[in-house]
């Protein structure tokens, strides 16, 4: 049994919140170690595992003083191993490290951040991360990739760990919660719906453009609703202006979880023209719900959606209007990719991921003993 840290403290955030919650859980069930667990403070840990050490640690995520801080949190608790959920890893742990990196967003769309400090900070930490982790779990084979072509990491160190649904969205909405959802949101129209962060790199604006499409052929009654818990940057607003679609484009900002499965099932069409996704759960949580997808065929989208889901060119909005009109109008492709949706849900799983967590974490402590 080994005593291994894990630093939970983007449990809040939607995409790497989702992972750590499954992934802590899905450990402690499995067994086998003991588990330190850092968080921010006050931070909400229940439903986290009773058996798991809890530790304040109190530096800012992204802050110049988080990685010596960590340092000092992960020598204070006698670790073999520590696990960072997110690429900064800390300075002087005083045992090896595990490094999850979810993406590459930072270094391949470098604008998305907000100045040249950002940028410096991301990538010193992201090479940092190659450097120094025992062994990096990507949450796709795409990620994989692009880590061993734009890091300085070797192939045996990286491992490949599958993000899965979450096991409260997994199940298709009921009557009651469809209910519930359309009279609280007011979902009273016929919907494409797109969730996620609203950034220049998810290409929305081209998302828009081609519902103004697809609503010319379709009727003005249809609506874009777009749930996000970012603010509208000014090339969406200008897109939604210039489309004419001011009054068709509802965005619902956050929106619970135990509200976004009626959501995703009251919809349509699920539309994700993202230009870069280390995974990409969205497509795959609309899927669960029932709801045929229509995604971008750049990263790793084909890897995680396959034949489920219609795949386009997320430049060609022409294309990408045409895909939802078929996915709307055309009840066998519509029934089709509903039933493949389900199937490739079904593909991903936390057992496997925890699985393949267990296994990297295995490679981590066996280097450090044979250095020993």
């Amino acid at each position: 049994m080994a005593r291994i840290g894990i630093d939970i403290r983007k449990l809040a955030d939607y995409g790497i919140g989702v992972y750590i919650r499954n992934l802590v859980r899905g450990l402690a069930e499995a067994g086998g170690h003991q588990y330190t667990l850092f968080h921010k403070p006050g931070e909400e840990t229940a439903g986290l595992p009773a058996g798991a050490r809890y530790r304040v640690e109190r530096s800012g995520l992204y802050s110049l003083r988080e990685p010596f801080s960590l340092g000092v949190s992960a020598r204070r608790a006698d670790l073999e191993l520590l696990h960072c959920p997110h690429y900064v890893a800390p300075f002087w742990p005083g045992c090896p490290l595990a490094v999850t990196i979810h993406d590459l967003i930072h270094m391949l769309y470098p604008e998305n951040l907000p100045n040249r400090a950002a940028r410096a900070y991301a990538r010193f930490f992201l090479r940092r991360a190659a450097n120094k982790a025992a062994v990096i779990f990507a949450v796709s084979e795409t990620t994989r990739t692009d880590i061993l072509e734009h890091l300085p990491a070797r192939e045996e160190q990286v491992v490949v760990t599958h993000n899965a649904v979450d096991p409260r969205l997994s199940i298709p909405p009921g009557e009651e919660e469809l209910s519930r959802a359309r009279e609280r949101y007011v979902l009273n129209h016929p919907y494409a719906l797109y969730v996620g962060n609203i950034k220049p790199h998810k290409n929305l604006p081209a998302a828009v453009r081609a519902f103004a499409r697809f609503r010319r052929a379709a009727g003005q009654e249809w609506r874009l609703v777009i749930v996000g818990s970012r603010g509208v940057d000014y090339e969406l607003r200008r897109s939604i202006e210039i489309a004419g679609v001011r009054e068709a484009v509802r965005f619902l900002g956050f929106i619970p979880t135990n509200f976004l499965p009626a959501v995703y099932g009251l919809a349509a069409v699920f539309v994700f023209p993202s230009l870069y996704e280390g995974f990409g759960l969205p497509p795959l949580e609309a899927m669960a719900a029932g709801t045929p997808v229509v995604a971008s065929d750049r990263s790793s989208l084909p890897e995680v959606l396959g034949d489920a889901a219609l795949l386009v060119d997320p430049s060609d909005e022409v294309a990408m209007a045409e895909a939802m009109e078929r996915a709307c109008a055309d009840g066998e492709l519509r029934e089709t990719l509903i039933r493949r949706g389900r199937e490739r849900v079904g593909r991903f799983s936390w057992r496997r991921a925890v699985e393949r967590t267990l296994e990297g974490y295995s490679i981590a402590l066996g280097a450090e003993a044979a250095r020993g």
